[in-house]
C-alpha cells in the first residue's frame, strides 16, 4: 500500500502509522521517497529559511518516518531511502565560485557529494 503524507509532520506519520500496524500488523518494506530541492536564492538572508525547508523534509522527514515505524517493523523486514541527483548541493552561486577560486589559486572549484550511514 502506498502512503502519502507530510514527513515532517510527527502527528500524521503517527496516525498512518497506528493505522497500517492496526491493519498488517507492521511492515515488511518501508519506502522513503520524501524530498525537495530549492533554486539557491541570490538573497542571503532567506539562506537560512531554504536550508531549514530543505533539512526539515529531506533529513528530518526521513529520520521522522524510520523512528515512527522502526519499532513495528517485522523480521527480515527493509528501509529503503530513496534519493536524486538534487540530495547534494546542484549549483553554486558564481559570485561564490569565484570567491573559492580566489581562496584556493585554483581555476575551477568542483564539487564533492559525500554519501553517509545513519543508524538510529
Amino acid at each position: 500500500k502506498f502512503l502519502q503524507m507530510d514527513v515532517r509532520d510527527m502527528e500524521q506519520v503517527g496516525k498512518h502509522r497506528d493505522k497500517i500496524v492496526k491493519t498488517f500488523g507492521g511492515l515488511d518494506i518501508l519506502v522513503n521517497n520524501a524530498g525537495i530541492y530549492q533554486k539557491p536564492e541570490l538573497d542571503k538572508t532567506k539562506f537560512a529559511e531554504q536550508a531549514k525547508q530543505i533539512l526539515d523534509t529531506n533529513y528530518w522527514g526521513t529520520k521522522n518516518v524510520i523512528s515512527a515505524y522502526y519499532h513495528d517493523m517485522k523480521p527480515h523486514s527493509r528501509i529503503v531511502n530513496i534519493t536524486s541527483n538534487l540530495a547534494h548541493v546542484m549549483s553554486v552561486v558564481e559570485e561564490e565560485q569565484q570567491k573559492l577560486r580566489r581562496l584556493l589559486g585554483r581555476g575551477s572549484v568542483r564539487q564533492t557529494v559525500c554519501v553517509s550511514w545513519m543508524v538510529w
